[in-house]
């Protein structure tokens, strides 16, 4: 995704949350004014792991085509033309009324 300092940036597609990590695969945090902190590699992929569980994945959960895909159709809103109305896609029951 990008690199600066000898630290490379991967933005992971599921949870737009990104991990620091140098040549050497040590992990890093971002600190301040482009500079970065020593962070434990365990610590970091567990934190990963626990934010996918919480929204239903796995380290292993695929972000492909079909992932962006049903992503796209499940939030993407609906106008109800009888109503003049704007809804979230089937599941959500949260409505936007514009």
């Amino acid at each position: 995704m990008g690199r600066l300092n000898g630290i490379n940036r991967y933005k992971h597609g599921i949870m737009r949350t990104s991990l620091y990590v140098d040549n050497d695969s040590n992990s890093y945090l971002p600190g301040r004014k482009g500079s970065f902190i020593r962070a434990d590699w365990d610590t970091e992929l567990r934190k990963f792991e626990a934010c996918l569980t919480n929204l239903g994945y796995t380290l292993t959960t695929p972000y492909d085509e079909e992932f962006i895909a049903q992503k796209q159709a499940r939030f993407a809103p609906t106008r109800d033309f009888s109503t003049n109305d704007y809804h979230r896609s089937a599941g959500d029951e949260h409505s936007l009324n514009l």
